[in-house]
Parts: C-alpha cells; structure tokens; sequence
C-alpha cells in the first residue's frame, strides 16, 4: 500500500516507557534516560512490525481544552507525573524533531482530537491509518481504512483493533463507543456518565436500542424502573458525557500529510543517539545508515533490541 500512516499517542507511549524502563537509564551527567530510551525503543519497534509510509507523533499541551470549560472536574482526578519523567519530555520532542519525526500538538485540544482528525483527513482506500495508543477512547475512530492498536500486557503485545473487533471484544460498535461511556462514564478522564449505570447495563441499553439519543426517545419500553429513574434523573449529565468523550475530528491541521512522511536519514539518527549517549540503540542501527537507502524502515534490528520481546499481533480480519 503506498501510504500507510503510523499516529502515535505520545504521553501513552511516554508513560509506557517510564513505568517500563528502570529509572537507573541515565546519562553521564545523572539525568534520567529511561522514557526516552524506552519511547525510541517501542517507537522503533512499531516501525519494525508496521513499515509506515508515513508517521507523526501527536502530544497533548498544558492548555485547558474545551473539554475542561464544559465540566470543571474533567480529568481532575489525575495526579501529577513524577519529575524524573517530566525533565525527559522536552528532550524526547527536540530528539524526535531532529530526527525528522513530525510532532504534532495543539493549545486547546488532546492528542486524541490531533489523531483523529490526522486519520480521518488522510484515510481512504488508497490510505490506512494506524492509530499506536494505550487509551481505549480511540476506539470510536475505528473504520475500515482507520485502525487502533492497543499496547496491552506490558510492552510485549498489541491488539490491532478492526470494526470487526471492537463489536467482538467490547459488545457494542465502534460507532456506539461514545454513548457507552456516555453511560457508564470513564473513571481515568473522571467523566460522570450515568451513575447506577455499569457496563453490563450499557452495552445491555445499546444492544437493544443502539445509540443514546434512542435510549431517550423509548425510556418508556426500558422495563427495569430503577434504570428508567436513574437514566431520567440523569439526563443532563448522560448528555455532558457524551460530549467529554467525543474526539474531536474537525481540528484545523497545520501540516499536510506530506509532512508526515517517513523518510529518515539512518546516518543522522545514529549520530543523534551517540550525542545522546544510547550506544546500544546506534548500534543496532549502524548497518542502516551505511548499507540501506534511508527511506526504509527498520526492519531487523529493532526486534532484539535489549529488554524488548517479539510484539504479538492478534487480528480478527
């Protein structure tokens, strides 16, 4: 396929990496190394198994979203990161940047909003995205030519999330993964949802009467009178729900997705993780800069990397 779009959630693979890698990943200088060297190592791990044609890496900002000015306690529950993976941030997107990896962030709106917007604006049948995550949020972006692969058990293994397998392994549709968490509500993004309402209850509700604004018009054929009461009661906040947890498709983009292309100078990386002290990771790449074409992908060394197992691919299609 001639494009073939890997979007990366950055703080997912971020805190992927953190809690994965011992802290005692540091340079000479004592500062702490570990994010970094983990997020290349997963992030170059990625490319090995899908050979993207293009790749961007997207990041959230400090700035409230409209998400925050529509409920006060969005995501208030959420304690703030240690230091140590704080300080690698900034040095992570400057490293990734000189590397010619294009990083993507916005003032107003989550990197869930810049993938799906990224995804929707460029996938087609001539262009499949692939959306990298650890938040089960994007599965509402899931379509025929828009996948999510989900980091799950570790670092070791993927789930590659098609329409086919959102309906087998959730119960309900990608299309209906806003209104289930309209329902149930997401207790990591502190959105309130129905309260009374779990998740057996929801895709129950979905099931039998497939969105939200339905379940409201037929209150009256829902034959349980504590769910009727507490969908009643609850209207408002269903519907507030509903909003906090819709990805935002429509974010004006400021690259075209030629910017996005993934033409790496192996020559220039390898330099750029020597200056950085990771010997191991240049090394493994050393053969690319000088016997392979840099616009290829990594393809054999990634995969035995140290502290890195063989991913596990699991697809229902």
């Amino acid at each position: 396929m001639a494009n073939h779009c890997l979007i990366v959630d950055g703080f997912s693979l971020m805190f992927r990496a953190f809690y994965g890698y011992p802290l005692s990943i540091s340079n000479a200088k004592g500062d702490p190394q570990n994010d970094i060297f983990g997020f290349l190592t997963l992030l170059f791990n990625a490319i090995d198994k899908f050979q993207p044609s293009h790749l961007v890496i997207c990041f959230d900002t400090k700035e409230p979203t409209f998400r925050h000015q529509l409920f006060d306690e969005y995501k208030a529950n959420r304690s703030s990161p240690p230091d140590e993976f704080v300080v690698q941030i900034q040095p992570l997107k400057t490293l990734l940047s000189d590397m010619g990896i294009m990083v993507v962030e916005k003032p107003g709106f989550e990197a869930d909003d810049l993938m799906g917007a990224i995804a929707q604006a460029n996938a087609s049948s001539e262009s499949q995205a692939l959306i990298l995550t650890g938040d089960k949020d994007a599965l509402q972006l899931v379509s025929p030519n828009i996948s999510v692969v989900i980091t799950r058990k570790g670092l070791s293994e993927l789930d590659i999330y098609t329409p086919n397998l959102v309906l087998e392994k959730c119960g309900y549709s990608a299309d209906q993964v806003i209104d289930y968490k309209a329902l149930k509500g997401d207790s990591s993004d502190n959105i309130p949802g129905v309260k009374g309402i779990g998740d057996k209850t929801a895709i129950q509700l979905l099931q039998q009467f497939g969105s939200l604004d339905n379940i409201y018009s037929k209150l009256d054929e829902i034959k349980s009178a504590s769910v009727k009461k507490k969908l009643t009661e609850q209207r408002e906040l269903a519907y507030v729900s509903q909003k906090l947890a819709t990805i935002q498709c429509d974010v004006e983009l400021e690259h075209s997705f030629q910017s996005y292309m993934f033409n790496p100078d192996w020559g220039n990386v390898v330099r750029l993780l020597r200056d950085n002290e990771f010997q191991r990771l240049a090394q493994r790449l050393e053969s690319k800069a000088t016997t392979q074409d840099p616009t290829l992908s990594v393809v054999e060394e990634v995969s035995s990397f140290e502290g890195v197992t063989e991913s596990i691919i699991k697809t229902s299609d």
